[in-house]
């Protein structure tokens, strides 16, 4: 092979070009690449990379239909704000002038106020000294556009489809802010602006910003560590200038495809980064032991790639497994970040062996000395001393790793399944702080929504309805119900003929008050947000006393389960956005068990052939297992809940550990062929591969914590969890594994001497 590789490297500058070349014509669309953070995407099958778009799970199909029936609030922005009066004719004086506009602004369809809220009590007949007191007790509006006390109130603004795109959203959003500055001067108030649009804005601003800020600070610790380690130019830069053109290769292929950047995606530049660097260093750090043994420069990177190409395509390829397992996932956004991140990790492996060796082929030998101090920390005594542990206390080392998981399997139990919308939002950030006023003096705009099936014109189920409405106003977190039954008692309330909130008495009664609601309030959409047109379909819609994280959801849609009467004439079936994310969490959490499962398979199979033994695939497997037992007992301990944000750390992390196990094999191998002495073969392989392994778990454990400073809670948990698990996976390696090799003592061959074996 290395006369193959010296041939190779003939071309090595025409072959440098070429690369050059096809990295500027990639950055012209690296830098145009889109950013989507829609929240949509969250839920899926449709959408989704290898998800048939005709298959949909039951959730997603009712909540389609159901918006289809009665619309969506995704493009709803919610402006609350808090007055001495809302009712005074001043303040709705103000309100109309600052509805028309926004109502101005291009990409705002509609918008909703307190005056249009009054205008449509007049419509149903409510006088002007009834009207006060009707909306601060009516369940229609109180808690809903105004308080019980009419002092705050919110302005309700539809957004244009449109919006959905962030390029189209962010003016509209920057100009609806300026117009609530200028008229909350006015007002002499402060308006306070949520819904879903500003999160969507919110995150997407989070992540590039942490982007922005945490690839300097992660490029600038490399730098200095591959300085103090290499001590010369090239091996302080070439690393690092590697992987970045795996970035921009990345990122312009994201861009050609026309695949936007998501939540989850936009941390993909930083893993590349922080992975793709390993491969170099394995190989810088070969290349410099090859130096005193070769004749010549060529001669050494020939074979440094002899020795080199198939260990870092395995890292490479395992690591690339753990991330593509993500595709069994039902969950359009968390399938493209596995398969992204896995292509953008290979992409990094064919760029690190093509560049490496041909720059390495066109400078000096590399003659850097490591520093003093830090050789002295990872030096060979240091491996010698790790392996003389190895080797004389092989029990301590067995018992402090069944320790080590009998603490994690302690915690393991205490995780639980939890998300919200603002999960990933520091507490106060502005857009936190905006949906918890609104919370804290109206209700939640996040809802349950409950879809409810049957035949809506007769009296006896709308009978049905309003004593199920009734019983659901019993749960304490429940803060307001809205149904149709409650707009036909206020139908009630304002026809002159009855003057009162109640139920009509008789099905004659009924019809005339159906018939009023659809002539008067027909044109507004209150119907139809509330009843199908047909009167087969309605909804109520619950929102909470304090905002319902996923545990809290649960519990109310439970609730209003049991409550609903069986001899009822309708059927009642949980939906909306915040139920339809929670049964898609619920669907990426139990598919995790086949992902992690494959991916572990997968890694087994690669390893057992790699090494021409079943039995070391198996045995190179269980050190591999630890960090990930390790990482879910912190996040028991730490109460971090598992949701979008954390449940992709466990295939990432199989793939992660079991890296440093590769390179340390590949060598065990080479040094068992030399002398069939396993001991003698784990002091020489320690010797040989410990530094590397060391030194590019410290770059791993540094690159995840340089964004541990984020207040963007999903990249923090990320950074957290992604250290430890390639930390907790070096110990493996340092110490666990070398302890099996001793005592199973399993054969170790190369692909070749394998199927020999099969051919005999």
């Amino acid at each position: 092979m290395d006369a193959f590789f010296e041939r190779a490297l003939r071309r090595s500058k025409i072959h440098l070009l070429l690369l050059a070349a096809l990295t500027v014509g990639l950055s012209h669309f690296a830098v145009r690449v889109d950013f989507d953070f829609t929240l949509e995407r969250l839920f899926a099958p449709e959408g989704g990379l290898f998800t048939p778009p005709t298959r949909s799970t039951e959730a997603l199909d009712t909540y389609r239909a159901f918006t289809a029936r009665h619309g969506k609030n995704d493009l709803m922005l919610y402006a609350a704000f808090r007055v001495d009066d809302v009712f005074s004719p001043d303040t709705r004086e103000k309100l109309r002038a600052l509805a028309a506009r926004l109502r101005a602004i291009d990409g705002v369809e509609t918008v909703i106020t307190i005056d249009d809220a009054i205008s449509a009590a007049r419509t149903l007949g409510f006088s002007d000294e009834e009207i006060r007191s009707e909306m601060t007790s009516s369940p229609i509006f109180r808690g809903t556009i105004v308080d019980g006390r009419g002092e705050v109130s919110v302005i309700i603004a539809q957004l244009s489809p449109q919006c959905v795109n962030q390029k189209e959203r962010e003016p509209v959003l920057a100009a609806v802010r300026e117009v609530l500055q200028r008229d909350g001067d006015a007002l002499r108030t402060r308006f306070y602006l949520a819904g879903i649009p500003t999160i969507e804005h919110e995150y997407i601003r989070l992540t590039q910003r942490d982007l922005l800020k945490f690839m300097p600070i992660s490029m600038g610790v490399f730098l200095l560590l591959l300085a103090l380690y290499f001590r010369n130019v090239v091996g302080t830069f070439l690393p690092l200038a590697t992987v970045l053109v795996g970035v921009i290769w990345m990122l312009g292929g994201m861009a050609l495809a026309g695949r936007p950047v998501s939540v989850l995606t936009t941390i993909v530049p930083n893993l590349i980064i922080v992975i793709g660097i390993s491969d170099s260093v394995h190989m810088l750090s070969r290349y410099q032991e090859d130096l005193a043994r070769r004749p010549d420069r060529r001669s050494a990177v020939a074979h440094m790639m002899t020795r080199m190409t198939w260990a870092c395509f395995l890292t490479s390829f395992t690591t690339a497994v753990g991330f593509a397992s993500l595709i069994l996932t039902n969950v359009a956004v968390v399938q493209e970040f596995g398969l992204v991140s896995a292509i953008g990790i290979m992409l990094a492996y064919v760029l690190t062996i093509q560049v490496v060796p041909v720059v390495l082929d066109n400078v000096p030998p590399l003659r850097g000395r490591f520093a003093d101090e830090f050789a002295q920390l990872i030096s060979t005594r240091s491996m010698r001393a790790v392996a003389r542990w190895v080797h004389r206390r092989p029990g301590l080392i067995v018992a402090a790793t069944a320790a080590i998981l009998t603490g994690a399997a302690f915690g393991i139990p205490r995780i639980e399944e939890n998300s919200s919308w603002l999960q990933d939002i520091d507490s106060q950030n502005e857009v936190y702080v905006a949906h918890d006023y609104i919370e804290h003096s109206l209700s939640s705009i996040f809802t349950v929504e409950l879809s409810l099936a049957g035949d809506f014109r007769r009296l006896e189920t709308i009978e049905a309805l309003d004593a199920y409405e009734t019983r659901l106003r019993g749960e304490p977190r429940v803060g307001s119900v809205v149904g149709w039954a409650d707009v036909v008692k206020e139908a009630m309330r304002a026809d002159p003929f009855v003057r009162e909130r109640r139920l009509p008495r008789t099905q004659a009664e009924l019809d005339r008050i159906h018939g009023v609601l659809k002539a008067t309030l027909g044109k507004t959409g209150i119907t139809r947000a509330l009843m199908s047109e047909d009167f087969a379909y309605s909804r109520v819609t619950i929102r909470a006393s304090e905002r319902l994280e996923a545990r809290g959801l649960e519990e109310v849609v439970a609730y209003a389960e049991s409550v609903r009467d069986p001899a009822a004439p309708f059927t009642v079936t949980p939906t909306g956005k915040s139920w339809l994310a929670k049964k898609s969490l619920d669907g990426v959490i139990h598919s995790m068990i086949a992902t992690v499962g494959v991916a572990a398979l997968v890694i087994s199979l690669v390893m057992a052939f790699t090494f021409g033994s079943i039995r070391t695939g198996l045995i190179a497997m269980i050190p591999n297992f630890l960090p990930m037992a390790v990482t879910a007992g912190l996040m028991g301990y730490l109460d971090i809940d598992l949701n979008f944000s954390t449940i992709t750390v466990f295939s990432v992390s199989l793939g992660l550990a079991v890296d440093n196990t590769i390179h340390f094999l590949s060598r065990y191998r080479i040094e068992i062929h030399r002398e069939p002495d396993h001991v003698k073969a784990i002091y020489r392989t320690l010797e040989g591969v410990g530094r590397p392994m060391v030194f590019s778990t410290i770059l791993l454990v540094l690159g995840f914590s340089a964004i541990l400073t984020s207040n963007f809670k999903f990249t923090f948990y990320f950074g957290l969890l992604g250290g430890v698990t390639v930390f907790t996976a070096l110990l493996g390696d340092l110490f666990v594994l070398p302890v099996l090799l001793i005592w199973f003592r399993p054969t170790v061959r190369t692909p070749r001497e394998f199927f020999a074996r099969f051919r005999r």
